[in-house]
């Protein structure tokens, strides 16, 4: 299977996974009086479950990103179309179960264990049921679907039909028995505005070009350097919040509203005075966040795993710290740098090799 660098990512998955409490919330007041009829506990429930997402997302969107992004050539090493029309709101995209793992993860197989035991949690109901919470899905600016972003369905085999090798997987860690089955094919529904600009030239919000599995590179590059106390989603989410704020001019630098940020990145982070978000609540401690995000991401561009990447955190001379920041008027001045552009053939080639396992 060919490795391409980069992938299209669209700007509405972007949004969803940046979307914040207070956007999902000023919605439903316009959308739904009931809202204010359900209990505070309910509302906390209802709120969460349309702007948090699951560990198997980023992986998951990095992979139908590069999916979609690819699909003619893909299509053609299949021999079928691998994405199809599914009704008025879905695409389906079926692969083998195994191929999708390579396209979410590339040869970064760190996460690899991980992100295949938490698909299975999924698929199982084992994650609290996360799998069925509907999510606002932002078309254009104020106009939303409300949706289960993907649905997944898994085709399984009998150990009757096991290649030799599955079924000496199997033995290998200790999961044959009588009964076992393999995962043989990954089936998933996504809704259609996730992909429509990348599938249907002019429809949607747009994409910006990222590389191919950019959540695993994070990922492994945080295990290389434990000194940085940030979470990979963390990071993912200032990733995609600067992108899709970037206006595509040739500039170093852009403003940006601190609070408005914070909402997205990580609202925990925003002082609620009343209804309304007023100030970071601690100044001070955001802002070391944001130094240590953009340390991070030099070093991951100086690894040379950011080919494709339109544009990330930066660093240079005169913004050391990859910021300035200023509290009267609660904005920052964040400093950013954009990659070469992909070849569609571009190969990302690992940082590391002292880590690499077999699979």
């Amino acid at each position: 299977m060919k490795d391409y660098s980069y992938s299209k990512y669209p700007k509405v998955i972007a949004y969803t996974e940046t979307s914040s409490p207070r956007q999902v919330k000023r919605f439903r007041q316009k959308a739904d009086e009931d809202f204010y009829d359900l209990t505070e506990t309910e509302r906390k429930q209802l709120r969460r479950s349309q702007f948090a997402f699951g560990t198997i997302y980023p992986y998951t969107f990095d992979g139908l990103a590069y999916i979609a992004t690819h699909h003619k050539e893909l299509s053609k090493e299949y021999g079928r179309e691998i994405i199809t029309d599914a009704g008025d709101y879905h695409f389906q995209i079926k692969l083998p179960f195994n191929g999708f793992i390579h396209y979410c993860l590339l040869n970064w197989i760190d996460s690899k264990k991980y992100f295949k035991e938490e698909l299975r949690r999924y698929i199982s109901g084992f994650k609290t049921d996360e799998h069925k919470f509907f999510r606002y899905i932002p078309i254009s600016k104020g106009n939303y679907v409300l949706t289960q972003p993907l649905i997944i369905s898994f085709h399984y085999k009998d150990q009757s039909k096991m290649t030799v090798l599955e079924v000496q997987r199997l033995r290998q860690i200790d999961k044959l028995d009588e009964g076992a089955k393999v995962i043989q094919d990954i089936a998933i529904l996504i809704a259609k505005p996730l992909l429509n600009s990348i599938m249907h030239k002019g429809v949607g919000s747009g994409w910006f070009s990222v590389p191919s599995a950019l959540q695993a590179k994070i990922d492994t590059h945080l295990e290389l350097n434990p000194n940085v106390k940030l979470t990979s989603l963390f990071l993912r989410k200032y990733y995609l919040y600067l992108n899709t704020l970037d206006s595509s001019n040739n500039k170093s630098s852009m403003i940006v509203d601190a609070v408005d940020l914070w909402e997205h990145i990580s609202p925990s982070e925003v002082k609620i005075t009343g209804e309304k978000y007023r100030y970071i609540a601690n100044w001070e401690v955001a802002k070391s966040k944001l130094k240590f995000a953009h340390r991070f991401f030099h070093g991951l561009k100086g690894a040379g795993v950011l080919t494709g990447s339109k544009l990330q955190p930066a660093t240079n001379t005169k913004f050391p710290d990859g910021l300035f920041a200023y509290q009267k008027t609660q904005q920052y001045k964040i400093c950013y740098a954009r990659s070469e552009k992909a070849s569609i053939t571009g190969y990302s080639r690992p940082f590391y090799n002292h880590r690499t396992k077999p699979t």
